[in-house]
C-alpha cells in the first residue's frame, strides 16, 4: 500500500495547478497526505488534535457494511496512530473539554428473521468516545435514542447520528430519524433532532450503551418533506442551537430542495428559520460554519434532476430573530466564478459546494468540487478553494487534483492562519483519505 500512496503523491503534484494567485508566497510549511489501505476509504472530517497535530476521521467500505478509521496525525501529517471502529460510519468528530474525541454517526443492524420487509436493515444513531492521546475507547459507546418517549422502539424508528457540540457539562447531538412502515407513525418522512445528555452520565460504565437517560429530547419536522441535516452543530452567543438542514421532496421531474438554517433555544420546537428554494431548481446545503459576520453557508444550486450544477454561498447574520443577509448570496461556476443571480443558471461544469470556514481576516474559504472542463482542471474531479471577504467578493481562487477524482469533505483554519482539507482522492477505482495543508493563502509551498 505504501507504494500505492507514493503514486498517488506524485500523481497530485503532478497535475496539482495554481491559478489566479494574487497572494504572495509564504515559507509557511504545507503538505499533501494519503491515508488508506488496499479497501475504499471515504475522508469524513479533519480536526486539530488541540496540540500542534491533526485528528482525521473516514469511513471504510466493506461492502454491506462499513467501518470507522480514526487517524491521529503529527504537524507535518504523518500518522502518530490509527484506530479501527467496526461496524460503524462516521458523520463527524469533536474534540471535548475533556480532552476525549467524540465521533458521532451510526451502525447498521441486520434483522433478517422479521416478517416486515422495512425491518431487515435498521440504523441506530451512535456517539463513541476516544482519547485523543491513545485512540483508546472511553467508557460504552452510547445509542442515541429518545428515553423520553416509552412508546417508541429501536425496530420501528431509522436514528442517524451527524453532528454533536458541548457546553456547561452537557452532550448535544443533532440527527435525524425515521419511523419505518411497520411502526404507528403518521408518517414516514425524515425527521431532525436534538438531544441533550449529562456528560458525567456518560462517564458511569455500569450503564449499559442503549440505556443513557437523555437530559430531552426534540423533533424538528418538514411537512411531506425529507430533512437532511448536516453534519455540524453551534451553539450562538446567546445560547441557542444553530444547524443547517435540506428539505428533499420527490418531484416529477427530479428532487426539489430548499437550504434552511434552524435557530432554536434548547429543549424547544419554536424555531427561527431562513433558507434558499427555487420551484424549478433545487438548493443543497453542505455545510454551515461561524465567521466574524454571522454564519457562512454552502452547498449546490441545480436543476431538479440534478444537472447544471453551480456552488452557492450566503451568510446568515446570526441573531436571534436573524435571517439570511440577502446581499451576501453568491453563485459560482467553476470556469465563470463569480455569476449574478440572473446568469446562476449558468453552468459550464458541474461544481458542488461542500464545505466553509470562516476565516480570521472576516472573510471566508469555501471548499468545492470542480468538474474539469475542455479547458479547465486536471481530468475528472478537483479540489477547487474560493477565497471571499465578509461581503462576498472574490479575493482569490485554488485549484488541486491529479487524473482521478479528488472531493473536499471540510476544510478548518488552523491559529496561524493556515488551511487544511479533508477529503477523498480517487484513483483507478481505490478511493483513499487526503489530508492537504496550505497556508493562508492556499498555497501548497512544500
Amino acid at each position: 500500500m505504501k507504494e500505492i500512496l507514493t503514486f498517488l503523491l506524485i500523481v497530485f503534484f503532478a497535475f496539482s495547478c495554481k491559478n489566479n494567485d494574487d497572494a504572495n508566497p509564504t515559507n509557511r510549511t504545507s503538505f499533501v497526505r494519503f491515508y488508506g489501505t488496499g479497501l475504499n476509504h471515504e475522508g469524513v472530517m479533519a480536526i486539530n488534535d488541540g496540540q500542534d497535530g491533526y485528528i482525521l476521521i473516514g469511513n471504510v467500505n466493506k461492502g454491506e457494511t462499513s467501518d470507522i478509521t480514526v487517524i491521529k496525525t503529527d504537524a507535518i501529517g504523518n500518522t502518530l496512530w490509527e484506530k479501527i471502529i467496526a461496524d460503524g460510519t462516521a458523520s463527524s468528530v469533536l474534540l471535548g473539554p475533556d480532552n476525549n474525541l467524540y465521533i458521532t454517526g451510526d451502525r447498521v443492524i441486520f434483522n433478517r428473521n422479521t416478517g416486515n420487509l422495512s425491518e431487515v436493515i435498521n440504523t441506530q444513531a451512535h456517539i463513541f468516545r476516544l482519547n485523543n492521546e491513545t485512540g483508546d475507547l472511553v467508557g460504552n459507546e452510547i445509542i442515541i435514542r429518545d428515553t423520553t418517549d416509552s412508546d417508541l422502539t429501536d425496530l420501528t424508528i431509522d436514528f442517524k447520528g451527524y453532528a454533536s457540540t458541548i457546553k456547561d457539562d452537557e452532550l448535544f447531538v443533532l440527527g435525524s430519524l425515521k419511523y419505518t412502515e411497520a411502526s404507528l407513525a403518521v408518517d414516514t418522512y425524515e425527521r431532525g433532532f436534538i438531544v441533550a445528555y449529562n456528560l458525567n452520565d456518560l462517564n458511569n460504565t455500569a450503564i449499559p450503551s442503549d440505556q443513557f437517560e437523555a437530559i430531552w429530547f426534540q423533533q424538528y419536522t418538514s411537512f411531506q418533506r425529507d430533512f437532511k441535516n448536516i453534519n455540524s452543530l453551534h451553539k450562538t452567543i446567546d445560547n441557542n442551537f444553530i444547524w443547517a438542514n435540506t428539505f428533499v421532496r420527490e418531484d416529477l421531474d427530479g428532487q426539489n430542495k430548499i437550504a434552511n438554517i434552524y435557530v432554536v433555544p434548547p429543549n424547544s420546537v419554536n424555531t427561527d428559520k431562513d433558507g434558499l428554494s427555487d420551484n424549478a431548481r433545487s438548493f443543497e446545503v453542505k455545510d454551515l460554519q461561524p465567521g466574524a459576520l454571522g454564519y457562512g453557508m454552502i452547498g449546490t444550486f441545480s436543476q431538479l434532476d440534478g444537472t447544471g450544477k453551480n456552488i452557492f454561498f450566503a451568510r446568515y447574520l446570526g441573531t436571534t430573530t436573524g435571517a439570511i443577509d440577502p446581499t451576501s448570496i453568491r453563485y459560482f461556476d467553476g470556469v465563470n466564478l463569480d455569476l449574478t443571480t440572473d446568469s446562476r443558471d449558468l453552468s459550464i461544469s458541474e461544481d458542488e459546494g461542500k464545505a466553509v470556514v470562516g476565516t480570521r481576516d472576516g472573510g471566508y474559504v469555501l471548499a468545492c468540487t470542480f468538474s474539469s472542463t475542455i479547458s479547465k482542471g486536471n481530468g475528472g474531479k478537483d479540489i477547487l478553494l474560493i477565497k471571499i471577504d465578509g461581503l462576498g467578493n472574490t479575493l482569490w481562487t485554488k485549484l488541486y487534483g491529479g487524473s482521478g477524482d479528488e472531493i473536499p469533505s471540510s476544510i478548518r483554519e488552523n491559529e496561524d492562519g493556515s488551511l487544511f482539507v479533508c477529503g477523498t482522492i480517487n484513483v483507478n477505482g481505490l478511493t483513499s483519505l487526503i489530508l492537504i495543508k496550505t497556508d493562508r493563502n492556499g498555497n501548497i509551498d512544500n
